[in-house]
């Protein structure tokens, strides 16, 4: 279900309009000045159908599990990645990932998968993940995939009926949990859907402001988790 972040259309089953208005302006004020550098460094890869005949996309349950985590946008997924991460088949890991580091942005990093990574119909191409200083920081991590935002928000409600979207601008936003970061300052859990600069994919991150991020101090090291 989509909803406009503005008047009459600022409507949860789960938040309240406050809530949401305010979640979706830490997330947008989070997301614009770190969209661009990943438009550069994802958006010129190969349109959905273009992938070489000879080579199979991966896919499995052990993927399907860590992608089902990684829609909560917790830190637990990162363990869950740990154990299924070799089902991605990583081709190439960069960290750090120098075109990912932007101002503020350190702990990137950015994984190609061999093939792409089929998760009942979504395919995923690539990961990447950073961290982004702030007040409070935050992390952000999440996946490539050969569908259009709107399309894969489509996708996304599939496996989990009770999402929902709110749009803001040209982003889609998913709020999961608003925090309770002290001094004032906002904290958000939420899902960004929005287009890679190719028109037929789109990347979904996690941003997660660090009072959410449990014992987490730091990302894991992403070759310890794609091990290649």
């Amino acid at each position: 279900m989509f909803y406009k972040n503005s008047g009459k259309g600022c409507l949860s089953a789960h938040f309240s309009c406050g809530v949401v208005e305010r979640v979706l302006n830490v997330a947008w004020e989070l997301q614009v000045g770190v969209t661009s550098l990943f438009r550069k460094v994802f958006g010129h890869g190969r349109r959905h159908g273009a992938c070489d005949a000879g080579i199979g996309g991966g896919k499995g349950v052990d993927a399907e599990k860590a992608f089902d985590a990684f829609l909560d946008c917790r830190p637990e997924f990162f363990a869950v990645l740990r154990d299924e991460g070799p089902a991605f088949g990583a081709s190439e890991v960069v960290s750090p990932a120098p075109d990912l580091a932007g101002e503020g942005m350190t702990e990137t990093a950015k994984v190609t998968f061999a093939a792409p990574i089929d998760v009942d119909g979504i395919r995923l191409l690539k990961y990447s993940q950073m961290k982004a200083a702030g007040q409070p920081d935050a992390w952000w991590w999440g996946f490539v995939t050969d569908r259009a935002p709107k399309d894969l928000a489509d996708a996304i409600r599939v496996r989990e009926p009770t999402a929902e979207f709110f749009v803001q601008g040209e982003v889609i936003f998913r709020v999961i949990e608003e925090g309770k970061s002290g001094g004032g300052t906002a904290s958000a859990r939420t899902m960004m859907i929005n287009e890679s600069g190719n028109p037929n994919q789109s990347l979904v991150l996690c941003i997660v402001t660090s009072d959410l991020m449990g014992d987490m101090t730091s990302l894991p090291d992403v070759s310890g988790m794609f091990r290649q």
